[in-house]
């Protein structure tokens, strides 16, 4: 995650995306494929293909049945025939009735494809309900946004627990969203090590302090429900850090073994996992869930937002 970035780049950078984007509620009738590329009715005069980002395309292919794995591959012409057969049958199934869709693009790059019961959050909205939080005193230490999600870190530069000497582990709140319906709105508790910019994430009986899908109507006040959420997840974070810290005194006889416990039920690759081993080989006390936590989440800082946040949350889970 970026760290060097204040709030009012961060929403300099959204404002900018945000004025290429699109939304349209179509008729699935209206999207047809033609030489393996879509093509949307009445959006352009000339018609114009829209480019499918890979998110879009598996959400496309998820509504019409197809493996997007075999979709992929298809030559073009083969695409054409795969999505005229499966859209009928789309049809055929539901009678004509074929809910519509929420088409959300940028430019010609179509992003999601969605119910049009999806509702939008986005993260220029969000971003401007963040904003209010700045008056708390909370500084921006990470910030991520792709294609398909966006994260945020604030810390509160006055909340913290030493874990050693200069080790700091500040309370912090950390905020994600997607405006493609790749994952919640969801606002949670984080503890930042200062010295390697590790952080750790805790949920409370495995939910976030605030998480709400996307349907029915975007939540009204915005703004106070983040600051609300923001200060329950400051306290939990605050709690958090001061167990972190008392993480050194929990000894863990064989932490490769323990790894290897996690690792099928935490879905960890054979590549990641290779590398918490080699990082728990320098970490200062590896034979500690304090050291063991940590070597997850350096590895961790590695991945994509969305994975980093993941194995982050995992990490959590050590401390119940």
């Amino acid at each position: 995650m970026n760290p060097a970035c204040t709030l009012t780049s961060i929403l300099q950078r959204v404002s900018k995306e945000a004025s290429q984007n699109w939304d349209e509620v179509i008729d699935p009738s209206e999207l047809r494929m033609s030489g393996g590329e879509l093509h949307l009715r009445h959006f352009d005069q000339p018609p114009r293909p829209l480019k499918a980002n890979t998110w879009a395309e598996g959400q496309l292919c998820s509504k019409l049945g197809i493996p997007v794995g075999y979709f992929r591959k298809c030559p073009p012409m083969l695409k054409d025939a795969q999505f005229e057969y499966w859209m009928n049958q789309l049809y055929s199934s539901s009678n004509g009735h074929t809910p519509r869709l929420l088409l959300r693009g940028s430019g010609q790059t179509l992003r999601g494809v969605l119910s049009e019961r999806y509702a939008c959050i986005d993260n220029l909205s969000l971003i401007e309900a963040i904003d209010t939080l700045e008056s708390t005193g909370l500084e921006v230490k990470g910030f991520e946004m792709t294609e398909v999600s966006f994260h945020l870190r604030l810390v509160d530069p006055t909340s913290y627990t030493e874990a050693g000497s200069d080790d700091p582990l500040f309370s912090g709140v950390h905020i994600s969203n997607s405006e493609v319906g790749m994952r919640t709105l969801s606002v949670d508790a984080l503890v930042y090590r200062q010295v390697c910019t590790n952080g750790l994430v805790r949920l409370v009986r495995n939910r976030s302090v605030y998480a709400r899908k996307h349907i029915g109507h975007a939540p009204e006040q915005l703004a106070s429900i983040l600051r609300e959420s923001a200060m329950a997840a400051l306290d939990l974070g605050c709690r958090s850090a001061l167990a972190f810290a008392q993480a050194k005194e929990m000894r863990i006889d064989d932490p490769e073994a323990k790894l290897t416990a996690l690792a099928k039920p935490w879905n960890l690759t054979e590549e990641v996992q290779e590398s918490i081993v080699r990082q728990l080989s320098i970490e200062p006390l590896p034979d500690t869930a304090y050291g063991l936590i940590n070597a997850i989440t350096t590895v961790a800082r590695s991945q994509d937002p969305d994975e980093r946040f993941r194995i982050e949350t995992l990490a959590g889970s050590l401390l119940n």
